[in-house]
């Protein structure tokens, strides 16, 4: 299996800031923001949406954390904001380590 569906390119620096909440409201803006919003927030976005990251999780995954080969993702540090430091931190819980696997999309080969 390899992940033709998905071009590489140079990873590029920033970060993507989503909120949690779930109200129909809030689910209706995402989408909007989804569909209106840069590549690099629409890529951030729907990885969180197929792959079931935190947010901190998303932020913390480094070019090497991801396997074009096998179409995954590896999952083993988060991002957290603590006072008005961001720091790089080990996830919660040991099961938080974990490899993800991405969706192949129809139309994508």
């Amino acid at each position: 299996m390899t992940c033709q569906h998905i071009k590489t390119r140079k990873p590029e620096r920033g970060s993507v800031n989503f909120t949690t909440q779930t109200t129909p409201e809030h689910k209706s803006r995402k989408r909007s923001v989804v569909l209106n919003s840069s590549v690099k927030a629409r890529a951030g976005f729907l990885t969180l949406y197929y792959t079931g990251l935190r947010t901190g999780e998303l932020l913390a995954l480094e070019y090497g954390d991801i396997n074009f080969k096998d179409c995954s993702l590896t999952v083993n540090k988060s991002f957290q904001r603590i006072g008005n430091r961001d720091v790089i931190t080990p996830p919660k819980t040991p099961k938080s380590v974990r490899t993800i696997f991405i969706p192949e999309f129809p139309g994508t080969s």
